[in-house]
């Protein structure tokens, strides 16, 4: 096994290639770079004479990086967004008071969608009887249509995206695949039926989209735990705990199923990018990764999905390659995905992670 020389990240990880250092250092430099460079005045001050009642468009979850980016768009670049929620049914009450105390306080004009959540909860089902590690991957493919979807009805340009690379980093493709095709594969194989009426973005979709993603925190200053405290000062705010436990199901499948069941700890990505950004040492990400992940959260879960603890931790461990999906399409034609990268309708990110062989 071969460790990166300044992260975490290891050749344990299926996929993984290091000199050095890794991909994702690579990376982190490529884009510490680019924000240091971009004319972000320039580009707020573009949005504002665009005619439009809304400048963007915001997705919130009642987490911490979307409430900041939500709060920081609209006090300090003083634009008008369009807020959005997917309420998956998964959320906590305190994820809930949080996207309406600031909805409220920021006085924004606020859409919270549903969908069939039996349905919803069906395609999780059958993404835990796969046994792969890509069980919380619903409601980001959900979510991200129904943004586009929403910027296309109200006629806006550019979704803001809260990832946050010197934070959050980005989890290896083993950890962490997702598209339509992908889905509605593994859908038909273990629920024995044709996915339809079912939110998410296809290929062709993806390819001949406009709508805009733009990444806001990679380019202003952004503290989490400083701006924790100052969100719960100001507006009564609510610390949720770990990372991603605003929602019951997401917080469960980081931690407890991926680490218990398939060894994978996203700690990994979420402290290698800390160590990257200089806010801890490789030493203190060491000790912390060595204290093993804590869940206590209730058995209720798999009462949902009609299924025994036993059932999906004995379900044989499989991955992505197994099913249907776009990866080929994505590599055969990159060199249209990095024309849409330069062209913001793709992320940098997702270039590098879905379009190299």
């Amino acid at each position: 096994m071969k460790e990166c020389n300044r992260c975490l990240i290891t050749t344990a990880i299926p996929g993984i290639r290091i000199d050095n250092e890794c991909e994702f250092c690579k990376i982190h430099d490529k884009l510490e770079l680019e924000s240091w460079t971009f004319n972000l005045d320039g580009f707020i001050s573009k949005l504002k004479r665009a005619k439009n009642k809304y400048h963007c468009l915001i997705g919130i979850s009642g987490g911490l990086d979307s409430s900041f980016m939500l709060e920081y768009t609209v006090r300090t670049l003083k634009l008008n967004p369009l807020v959005i929620h997917f309420d998956n049914g998964w959320n906590t009450e305190i994820a809930d008071r949080n996207m309406l105390t600031l909805v409220n306080a920021l006085n924004v004009d606020f859409i919270r969608y549903h969908i069939n959540r039996n349905l919803y909860n069906e395609v999780c089902k059958s993404l835990l009887l796969a046994g792969v590690p890509d069980a919380d991957i619903t409601n980001d493919m959900v979510m991200a249509e129904l943004m586009v979807r929403t910027a296309r009805q109200y006629n806006i340009e550019y979704i803001f995206n809260g990832h946050d690379f010197r934070h959050e980093g980005s989890s290896p493709l083993a950890w962490t695949y997702m598209d339509a095709r992908y889905v509605k594969s593994v859908y038909k194989r273990w629920i024995g039926k044709e996915l339809k009426d079912f939110p998410m973005i296809g290929f062709w979709q993806q390819m001949f989209q406009r709508t805009k993603q733009f990444r806001l925190l990679y380019y202003v200053d952004y503290n989490p735990g400083k701006e924790k405290s100052r969100l719960i000062a100001t507006y009564g705010w609510e610390d949720y705990g770990e990372k991603h436990s605003e929602n019951i199901y997401t917080w469960f499948i980081g931690a407890y199923l991926l680490p218990v069941k398939f060894g994978i700890d996203k700690r990994i990505t979420y402290l290698s990018a800390r160590i990257r950004s200089g806010e801890i040492s490789k030493k203190e990400g060491l000790r912390i990764i060595s204290t093993p992940v804590i869940y206590d959260g209730d058995t209720f879960i798999m009462k949902r999905f009609n299924l025994s603890w036993l059932t999906v931790m004995n379900a044989p461990i499989d991955d992505h390659y197994s099913y249907k999906t776009y990866h080929s399409m994505f590599i055969k034609y990159r060199w249209i995905m990095w024309v849409l990268m330069k062209l913001s309708v793709v992320p940098y990110l997702f270039y590098k992670k879905y379009c190299s062989n």
